[in-house]
């Protein structure tokens, strides 16, 4: 549980741009988990989105690996009881922040994808976050109104559902759309998000 404590609270670091914190924290998280591979790959998820964060393309990308690698190796049945918020379509998840931080947005895209239709049905708190990731894509690739309706679904979902991580993300997608004040798929949006946060 020491572990998950300290993957958790890398965030608060990470979000103020005090990376080496962040990864320190991360670093001893591992350290306590080495026979638990859910909850290790977990961490070594965070610490890949540490490092694209921290623009090391190289080393953010071994993390992802090394990630995916311990997760192979453990057991459903492995992780603790508490923890049933990391499997494979949220390591998907973690892998399409960290290649969208990395600028590489076809993978970035394939992999949401994947992730979306790996969730649960009862996921949509997580749901809600790959479709706002997916939308930031597609405003990198010029197209607005996929973008748009991608994060109405977000939004449509995050009324539902209260996860304020996720309306986060939507008004990050918001801001992002702020060269095309005057479409109409962007005014749909502010409007959606309005009613939502």
């Amino acid at each position: 549980m020491q572990a998950v404590v300290l993957g958790n609270k890398s965030f608060l670091p990470r979000s103020r741009g005090d990376l080496a914190a962040a990864l320190q924290l991360l670093d001893h998280a591992k350290r306590l988990v080495p026979d638990d591979p859910i909850v290790r790959s977990w961490a070594m998820a965070l610490e890949a989105m540490t490092k694209a964060w921290a623009r090391e393309p190289a080393e953010s990308l071994a993390a992802l690996e090394a990630a995916e690698r311990v997760l192979d190796e453990a057991r459903p049945a492995a992780a603790p009881a508490w923890f049933d918020y990391y499997d494979r379509p949220r390591l998907a998840g973690f892998k399409g922040q960290v290649y969208i931080r990395l600028a590489q947005p076809q993978a970035a895209q394939a992999v949401l994808e994947e992730a979306v239709e790996a969730l649960d049905l009862d996921a949509a708190k997580q749901r809600a976050c790959y479709l706002a990731d997916q939308a930031m894509v597609w405003v990198d690739e010029g197209d607005v109104d996929q973008a748009c309706q991608l994060g109405i679904q977000a939004l449509q979902l995050l009324g539902e559902v209260e996860y304020e991580t996720g309306v986060q993300r939507v008004r990050d997608l918001r801001t992002k759309l702020r060269p095309w004040p005057d479409h109409p798929a962007v005014a749909d949006l502010t409007e959606q998000l309005l009613l939502v946060s």
